[in-house]
């Protein structure tokens, strides 16, 4: 069965040609200028290659050393079970969803539904840290900083996929209005 080529949605309208305008593999040079926003769908792609990377990252560790992961959230690993559950949770799964970020990033019509996913991945992790936090108290500066890093990406990741919504209305309106 042949792939079917991306059809460009509406919020990649920002970078179609228009009458005036140049081919959308050639942006504006007004696009690149210090100072203006990047278009929508370049900041979601890049939010998405960010967190991927960093879920790679995570996940590549965890395979590698999976003792050292268990220490830095004060896991004991008694045997060979243990190491597998941190090798599959942590190493595989975050391969696995940083995986899904970089195919987000680069094929059209997976960038919102990505971002979505990584909203309610990331909300979901930040969701489980603030519960406990509120259950059983303060865990040290390390959680913290983890919950600092979820609630980011999550603003982050709303805000790309706020400005891919805007970027679609406007495209709407002023196909409407033409």
């Amino acid at each position: 069965m042949q792939e079917q080529p991306d059809p460009q949605p509406a919020a990649e309208a920002e970078l179609a040609p228009t009458a005036s305008a140049a081919p959308a593999t050639a942006p504006k040079a007004s696009m690149l200028r210090r100072g203006e926003p990047l278009p929508a769908s370049i900041f979601a792609r890049l939010v998405l290659i960010l967190a991927g990377l960093v879920w790679l990252a995570i996940g590549l560790y965890a395979m590698a050393d999976p003792v050292a992961v268990a220490d830095s959230v004060d896991f004991e690993l008694r045997s060979d079970l243990a190491r597998l559950e941190i090798r599959a949770m942590y190493g595989g799964l975050s391969i696995a969803v940083g995986a899904l970020h970089f195919v987000g990033a680069v094929r059209t019509v997976w960038l919102v539904p990505t971002l979505v996913v990584a909203i309610v991945l990331t909300l979901g992790l930040a969701a489980g840290r603030i519960l406990s936090i509120a259950v059983d108290g303060f865990p040290g500066v390390f959680a913290l900083g983890l919950l600092g890093s979820e609630l980011a990406l999550v603003a982050v990741a709303s805000l790309a996929l706020w400005r891919l919504n805007s970027a679609a209305r406007a495209a709407r309106k002023a196909a409407t209005s033409a």
